[in-house]
């Protein structure tokens, strides 16, 4: 086959990819912070449409699309009241909302490629007058994309969430709110630009994906900037950022994704697997929590036992990683282990209840690396475990929750290896 055509099927998987790991990031974004499904690519679409309207270059349109997904990275770090707070217009703006776009655009940083981006996600809570935050900035000291991105976002989760009633089209109230917006939260343009996309009616996921991604010429633009990377950066960047977004649900798993991956890593390779399912086992136990973000706070928190609708709703959540990770093409492998850590050897697992060899064997190592790490953290309704003691326990459930095999390969790992999964990824925890 040509050297250009192979490069060329190399450049498209990557981009594919690249767009496919950030929808995902968005999408869980979305469901960790109760926003109406697919809020986010709404808010990069529209955003891109009216940018384009205004004959933004084709780099600014790529930041603003990508901006779109992950605006709200730095709202992972607030309480819910918090949240609540910033949704009522509060004044004066506490300092941890303040302090929010700015978290945000450091997280989005962490991702290659997206420096343009995370300006855009700094500045996209301030305003025309000078009333926003972090920096107060006003007029053109900001971006038309950060206007863009501010305006689109702000009508999405007005209007799209808080419409009081059901029977009433939440199109009809965009007008009035934009035209307060006009000339006082963003210049007149922008504002202008945005009415008309209304107008005109907004691209629809599919019409964006497969004609304007490419007439806007996005899809050059998007592999100028990512020619120069090796896949496994941007991947694995990606996937540290959504095991965050994920673990920061709940009081008690700050880090847990990062180390289960880690963990899973380290039993795959003392297995002898190849290099290639040692990544795909880490890949998992990043992602392998994901449709956990769906699960309310106060259930994840609960330090008492679950009721029967509670457990319910905890025991969906493989199901949820599985829809969640497949999304992400080429991952489909990975989708399936990360979807399926809750099964067990005798077929009392869950989502799908299958049984010994069924369960894909990624799977069965991350059950023992996932049950290892939650019985050495602190949780809600007890102290962590010592080493020795969880490894006890996962003797004693060998046969009936794990495999045999694993537990074996498990028990033969040096503890200080599990201790130096678990601190340097404290130390890459902290820095994030």
């Amino acid at each position: 086959m040509n050297q250009n055509i192979i490069s060329q099927i190399l450049s498209d998987r990557s981009q594919r990819l690249f767009k496919d790991l950030l929808k995902a990031l968005g999408l869980v974004l979305d469901l960790a912070l109760g926003n109406k499904q697919q809020h986010s690519l709404r808010v990069s679409i529209t955003s891109v449409q009216t940018g384009a309207l205004l004959g933004l270059a084709g780099e600014e349109l790529r930041d603003l699309f990508y901006a779109g997904l992950l605006h709200d990275l730095g709202e992972i770090c607030l309480q819910e009241e918090e949240r609540e707070m910033m949704a009522s217009d509060v004044d004066p703006v506490p300092d941890s909302l303040r302090r929010h776009p700015g978290v945000g655009a450091q997280i989005c940083a962490w991702i290659p490629s997206l420096e343009g981006t995370a300006q855009l996600i700094r500045q996209h809570k301030e305003r025309w007058d000078g009333s926003g935050y972090p920096e107060g900035l006003r007029g053109n000291q900001i971006s038309i994309a950060s206007q863009i991105l501010a305006l689109v976002n702000e009508l999405d989760d007005f209007v799209f969430l808080t419409s009081p009633r059901l029977d009433q089209d939440p199109r009809s109230r965009l007008h009035d709110i934009a035209w307060r917006w006009r000339g006082r939260k963003v210049s007149e343009e922008v504002a202008d630009a945005y009415l008309e996309v209304q107008q005109q009616g907004a691209w629809s996921t599919t019409a964006f994906a497969e004609t304007h991604w490419r007439s806007l010429k996005l899809d050059i633009v998007d592999l100028a900037q990512l020619i120069e990377l090796k896949e496994e950066q941007f991947v694995e960047s990606i996937l540290r950022v959504l095991a965050s977004v994920i673990d920061a649900k709940h009081a008690y798993t700050h880090g847990h994704s990062w180390r289960v991956a880690g963990y899973g890593r380290l039993i795959a390779r003392h297995a002898g697997a190849t290099e290639s399912n040692q990544l795909k086992v880490y890949h998992a136990g990043l992602l392998h929590d994901a449709g956990k973000v769906a699960v309310p706070q106060a259930i994840l928190d609960k330090p008492g036992a679950l009721s029967g609708e509670e457990w319910a709703l905890i025991r969906e959540h493989p199901r949820k990683t599985h829809l969640i990770v497949q999304t992400i093409k080429g991952m489909e492998e990975v989708a399936e282990i990360a979807g399926s850590h809750h099964e067990r050897m005798d077929g009392k697992g869950y989502y799908m209840g299958l049984l010994a060899d069924a369960i894909p064997w990624g799977a069965r190592v991350l059950a023992v690396a996932d049950t290892y790490d939650a019985m050495c953290s602190d949780r809600a309704y007890r102290k962590a475990l010592p080493h020795e003691v969880a490894a006890e326990e996962l003797d004693r459930f060998s046969g009936k929750m794990y495999d045999p095999e694993i537990v074996q390969v498990f028990q033969k790992i040096p503890k200080t290896e599990l201790e130096e999964i678990r601190y340097s990824e404290l130390e890459d925890i902290q820095r994030f």
